[in-house]
């Protein structure tokens, strides 16, 4: 596997190195990747359905259907706009704790 992390021990490349990963940044991360942009597409489904009602429309299910796609559409967004933001934090990269060979 290859991938970007921080090397205190000065491993070289190609070496076989232990990685490890902050648990609560792994959490915030996974949080913030999977389970927002559900969320956000229940409530954008659910503002849908009230806004349907609240102006009488009879077709409340694609009010509903719209409104979960434009929440969903925006948590994406975010999530891409987070992804750039921390990419370059250093707490958030994996740290090679132990040179294998």
């Amino acid at each position: 596997m290859v991938l970007e992390a921080a090397n205190p021990l000065g491993a070289k490349v190609g070496q076989r190195v232990f990685v490890t990963i902050e648990e609560t940044s792994m959490l915030k991360a996974t949080f913030i990747t999977y389970i927002m942009p559900l969320v956000f597409a229940a409530v954008g489904a659910a503002l849908g359905g009230i806004v349907a009602a609240l102006l009488e429309m009879s077709s409340a299910a694609a009010w509903q259907i719209a409104g979960g796609i434009l929440a969903f559409a925006a948590a994406v967004a975010i999530v891409y706009w987070y992804d750039k933001r921390i990419s370059s934090r250093a707490k958030m990269l994996p740290v090679i704790t132990e040179i294998i060979e």
